[in-house]
Formats: structure tokens, sequence, C-alpha cells
């Protein structure tokens, strides 16, 4: 780690994230936001995108305020452009109405700390936006402290400008990087060649994952040497439940374990019956569930795409995993995500352009077979939260 910074000045942290397609961004941002309200200072986690308020329950032990902009969306899987809450496109009122509410979010609490996620590392059809939240804090309380909080790995850009762009936009606005990964498993200067000129410290956190040692079993016996699917919110996740639902008869173990597809709820309303339509003996469909970690902690097998926050609640459960990672073309932040895991021995790597009710199963029974039943991680950093404040607060 990076020498650490002098104390910021007393007062509240404001935490800004933007999710546009699924709700994986603001489910680590919130858990950040807790992991700060512990502190003791007051914080603000303000959202830009769909409301998703099963993420922002209140915690009165690790109190958060949320504060809900007019949401933006990404218009389809290709991220072709953003629409409203309507589905209509963006328009110049809706953005100054933005602008106008962190306005007056800042003038309001005056913050002593500000966070924000991803960017300048993507969101940059927000930029305007967050360069202007930026200038506003540090005008209001100019020894504000402004960190970036950043996942563990980016997409590869082809376009060499667009790194110089971060990395400019980097040591312009900010005081600190927080990179929420672990070097030992993958350094950011992997997916962002240019970390090296990064003048802000670049901090490694750790990963982010709260603990939720303590948390009752489920009252029955779902779960139990289970294999369990997931897709996080659902979103881009039909392909691997429709996959799922039918593998489990093409397994060559002749017990195999029982199945339980966990269906997103962003998949649509009729989502859980179509799927269930299909699916084969052994295998239960059912709503993602509140109790997921529980559910992960007592499986035999996850199986799931490589998206952040799935495949560090599934390490932290230490359950081996088949992973098969959401995008194609230029998407590659899942799939250099599964690609070094499946190097560490702590999952099996399918490739989604191969994806079939066949070779999941073929997939499932490498890793039932050659992964140990509860995953070595030692020497993962997973208390991303806790050295996250400490880098943040001191």
């Amino acid at each position: 780690m990076s020498a650490p910074l002098p104390p910021p000045p007393d007062g509240p942290i404001l935490v800004y994230v933007q999710h546009v397609l699924g709700v994986g961004h603001l489910n680590r941002a919130a858990a950040l936001a807790r992991g700060l309200a512990e502190s003791g200072r007051p914080v603000v986690l303000v959202t830009g995108g769909r409301p998703a308020p099963h993420l922002l329950a209140p915690d009165p032990e690790r109190p958060v305020r949320v504060a809900q902009l007019p949401p933006l969306a990404a218009a389809d899987l290709a991220f072709s452009g953003l629409v409203d809450e309507t589905g209509a496109p963006v328009t110049d009122a809706l953005w100054r109405a933005r602008r106008d509410r962190l306005r007056a979010l800042v003038e309001d609490l005056r913050p002593a700390v500000l966070v924000v996620e991803m960017y300048p590392f993507g969101r940059r059809p927000f930029g305007p936006e967050i360069d202007a939240l930026i200038g506003q804090v540090r005008a209001r309380r100019p020894e504000a402290r402004v960190a970036c909080s950043v996942r563990d790995i980016l997409v590869r850009k082809r376009d060499p400008s667009k790194a110089r762009r971060m990395l400019e936009a980097a040591n312009r606005l900010f005081d600190l990087i927080l990179v929420h990964g672990d070097p030992r498993v993958l350094p950011f200067s992997a997916t962002f060649p240019l970390a090296d000129a990064l003048r802000p410290p670049v901090v490694h956190t750790g990963f982010v994952v709260e603990d939720r040692t303590g948390t009752a079993p489920p009252p029955d016996d779902a779960g139990l040497d289970e294999v369990l699917v997931s897709a996080g919110g659902g979103a881009m996740g039909r392909a691997l439940m429709d996959a799922a639902a039918q593998a489990r008869p093409l397994c060559r173990i002749g017990a195999a374990p029982p199945w339980r597809v966990l269906v997103g709820r962003n998949l649509g309303a009729g989502a859980v019956d179509a799927v269930r339509a299909v699916a084969a003996p052994g295998v239960t469909v059912d709503w993602v569930r509140p109790d997921f970690r529980a559910l992960l902690a007592r499986a035999r097998l996850s199986v799931s795409q490589a998206g952040y926050n799935t495949v560090v609640e599934t390490l932290a459960a230490r359950c081996p995993a088949v992973l098969v990672p959401w995008g194609d073309g230029d998407e590659s932040e899942q799939r250099d995500r599964a690609a070094v895991l499946d190097r560490l021995g702590l999952a099996r790597a399918l490739d989604p352009a191969d994806l079939s009710p066949a070779r999941l199963a073929g997939a499932v029974d490498d890793a039932l077979a050659t992964l140990p039943r509860r995953t070595d991680v030692t020497g993962i950093a997973l208390d991303g939260i806790a050295r996250t404040r400490e880098a943040l607060l001191g």
C-alpha cells in the first residue's frame, strides 16, 4: 500500500454512484457506504441509476442516507445510449435537473470527503456531471478529500487515447485512488497500463464484501450440497439460466447433486415461469433470494457469471465455482476475472461462446472432480471495506 494520507477534515462523507445496467456498482458502493458509516461520520449515498430499494435497506447500526437523482440507465445491453425512467432518450432538461439536485446536496451537506465510484476509469458520459460535482465540493470546502473508488479490473481499451484521458482526469481531479482488489490476484496495472503514471496514491484495498458471520442458515435444506446457479440481478443472465435449467441430466457424475437456479428480477415478471418450463428433473427454479450468501456457504458448487460482487461473495464463502463470464467483443472485464481465478485453481471458466446445456454440464463435472470442496482463499484480501475506511479516513 502507498504511504497513508493524513486524516481528512471532520465532516460528512458523500458517495456518488451511477449504475446503468446491472446493480453491481450500486451494491458495492452501498457496502462501502455502510462501512464508512462505522466511522461515526454522517454518510450520504447519492445514486443516479434506477431505484433498487432491496439493496438499500436501512441499517440502524450503520446509517446511510440515500439521495436519489432522476434515474438514467443504459438503453440496451450494447450500451448504445442512455434513457430515462420511461425509456425515452435523455434530455438536456434531465441533465440540468440532476446537476441542480447535486448542487443543492453539496450546499446542504458541505462534505469533507467525496467518493466517486468508477469515474474516470468508466462512466465517461457522466463526466461533465461528475466534474461539476467535484468542483462544487472543492469550492464549498477546499480542504475536502476527493477519492476515486474503482473495481479491480477495467474493460480493456483498444484506443490508447482513452487511457490517456482517464489518466489526465485522475491526476487533475483526485487525491486518492482506491482499487478494490488484491494485487496478488491481479494488479490494477494489468488492465490500466498507465497506472504507474498516476500521481494520486493508489491503494489496493482488497476485495469489498460485507461480513455475514453469524447469519442464520436457511430454515430448510435449501442450498445444502447443491449446484447453485445465479446471475446477480439478472439483466445479462438469461442464457445462463436457460442452459443451467437443462444441464443436470447431461452430467456424467452418477449421483449429480440437486441444482437450484436463482433468477434475477431484472429479467422480468415471467422469467421464473419461463425457466421452470424448460427445467429438468432435480432442478429447482426460484427468484433470487435475500439469503443468497447463506445458500452459497452451503452449496457444493456455484455456477455464475464473473461479475465483481458474485465472484467476491463466492470467494468469501470458499465455494468452488464455474464462471461463465458475460460479455463479448470489447467487454473484457468478466473474461479477465474468470481467467485469473481459473489459473489460480479457484474456479473453472467456460467461454460464453461455448455455453450450452452440454458444455455447462461438462464444466460442472470438471469442477466437481478437480476443485477442492472448499476453496483455499488464504492470502487473498477480503477485508476491503475496513481497508478502504482506513485508507480514506486514516
